[in-house]
């Protein structure tokens, strides 16, 4: 996830089961300086060893003037896949 400086980005996943035992998790993901975050390898492992079959990303923008019509200037990739939302790049 990344995005252009204008405001501030809350990256939330987001993961439930929709059979058997009902599972569910909330996870923040941490953005760096650049308003990029990542998370692979063990840490995703780690997340989604529940066997959550939904799994979702929640971001949310906060601009500070409320004041933009326009949506929040980001760009969302999955395995390196854009995703929509934001501005397609």
């Amino acid at each position: 996830m990344s995005g252009q400086r204008q405001g501030s980005f809350t990256v939330q996943l987001v993961g439930y089961t929709t059979g058997g035992t009902k599972r569910a998790f909330i996870h923040r993901l941490k953005l760096d300086s650049d308003l990029r975050g990542k998370l692979s390898g063990t840490k995703l492992k780690q997340l989604l060893a529940g066997g959550y079959n939904v799994v979702a990303a929640i971001v949310t923008y906060d601009e500070p003037t409320e004041a933009k019509p326009e949506p929040a200037p980001y760009v969302l990739r999955v395995n390196g896949f854009v995703q929509a939302g934001g501005r397609q790049r």
